[in-house]
């Protein structure tokens, strides 16, 4: 019972996530918007007209998009822009 929920709960949540990197073109870039959407469930009232109108709660699936702002980490140490060696080297 509880492997299928998983996959259940695991179908209905997708991510996407873009990938960016420091390039020469866009060197001040500091991050990235990551998206994620899941599929939730809420409870709206309706009303049923019958003599009188009858307050009726129904269950519905609604997508809820989450916008999360990713920071891209600083570089490392050892890396210098206007290095001619191939490989930088950190000094202890």
């Amino acid at each position: 019972m509880s492997v299928t929920l998983i996959s259940y709960t695991s179908a209905l949540t997708t991510t996407k996530t873009e990938i960016v990197k420091h390039t020469d073109s866009d060197p001040e870039k500091e991050g990235f918007w990551a998206r994620k959407e899941s599929w939730k469930s809420r409870w709206v009232k309706y009303w049923r007209p019958k003599t009188i109108y009858v307050p009726v709660w129904k269950k519905v699936w609604t997508p809820v998009i989450q916008n999360e702002w990713v920071p891209l980490p600083n570089s490392p140490v050892g890396w210098s822009k206007h290095d001619k060696s191939s490989v930088s080297e950190i000094v202890y």
